[in-house]
This record gives structure tokens, C-alpha cells and sequence, in this order.
């Protein structure tokens, strides 16, 4: 059975989301002279889950979650430093991480050379960090294919947002995943 579209998911289908947010993260403290121990890690990110729980129940909002994610954090570790300044610093590193999964490369040219249109699908995420983590792979991309035109689509309720972000030109398509999701049911009635 062929598939002419296949749908990617970023965070940990193509790329490795917890390295970069660690590593995003240990930059960030050292940016803001916080001691980075694995511990003071764990913390932020109990409280970081804490927040993206309340989030996914409709309680919060993506804004709130990430300014106040570092206002617990600093509050729990008795620094005073600024919570904004934290989280820009930490998105900005996160957008400059990208860390693909094993073979996530290979199988992507792999895919290509066989045919398949391939997207990546983002439906939440932190917006720099996606942002980057696409320009990082759209950028690798580009290199396998010199001399030709490699178009990107985003789609999703998210894109418009993080394509704004982005380096790269993007094309957003609000329907693509549903149209692509359509094309496949056609075809294989």
C-alpha cells in the first residue's frame, strides 16, 4: 500500500524534545546565574508539568503556563531573578537546539527518495522552540536537495503563530492535515 502524504509529529517522533529542553534549560540558568544541578532541574520541570497539566484542562493559558512556570520556579528557589527574561532566554535557547532522533534523518530521505510528501505536523509546543526546531530541519532538508526549491506547509490551529517565528518561508494551509487525512480514506476505500 502507498501513501503519497505522510504526517509527522516534531517532538519526539523527529526530534528530541526532552534533550533540547534540557539543554535550553541549562543554558538559561547559567545565563541567569542559577546552579544547575540535576535536582534544580527536576523541580522546574515538576512545576513546568504541573502547569501544561493545568493547560491541557482548559484552566490556563499557553501565555500563563510559560511566564508562570519561572515565577514558581525562582519563587521555590528563593532567587530573585526576572521570570520573563527567564523564559525568553530559555525559548531562544530551545529554538537553537535541534537534536534529531536516531535514523530520523535516514528515514526522512529516505521517504523522499521513494516518493512520499512529507509534513510535520505540530499541534502544541512551545513557539520559538518549534520555530527553530523547524528551521533546524528545514534547513537540513534544504541541504539534501542544493539547486531546488523544498516548499514547507504548516497546518494546524498553532502554525500560523510559530511560522511567524520561523526563518525559513512557510506556507500555512489551514485544512492540509484534514485534506491529507481525506486523501488517504479516498484511497483506500
Amino acid at each position: 500500500m502507498r501513501y503519497e502524504y505522510l504526517l509527522f509529529d516534531a517532538d519526539d517522533t523527529l526530534f528530541d524534545f526532552p534533550k533540547a529542553s534540557s539543554r535550553a534549560f541549562e543554558n538559561m540558568c547559567r545565563v541567569h546565574g542559577i546552579p544547575y544541578t540535576p535536582e534544580v532541574y527536576r523541580l522546574y520541570h515538576e512545576i513546568n508539568l504541573e502547569l501544561w497539566a493545568a493547560f491541557d484542562r482548559g484552566e490556563v493559558s499557553k501565555e500563563f503556563v510559560t511566564l508562570e512556570r519561572y515565577v514558581r520556579f525562582l519563587k521555590a528557589l528563593g532567587l530573585e531573578r526576572d521570570p520573563a527574561a527567564c523564559n525568553r532566554d530559555y525559548l531562544a535557547a530551545l529554538g537553537e537546539g535541534v537534536y534529531p532522533l536516531p535514523h530520523a534523518e535516514a528515514v526522512c530521505r529516505e521517504l523522499k527518495a521513494r516518493g512520499h510528501r512529507m509534513y510535520i505536523v505540530t499541534n502544541d509546543g512551545i513557539v520559538y522552540g518549534t520555530a527553530g526546531m523547524l528551521d533546524g530541519i528545514i534547513d537540513r532538508i534544504r541541504e539534501e536537495f542544493p539547486g531546488q526549491e523544498v516548499s514547507v506547509v504548516a497546518t494546524g490551529g498553532n502554525a500560523p503563530v510559530i511560522v511567524r517565528y520561523c526563518r525559513n518561508p512557510i506556507m500555512y494551509d489551514k485544512f492540509l492535515l484534514m485534506d491529507g487525512l481525506w486523501t488517504i480514506y479516498q484511497k483506500n476505500r
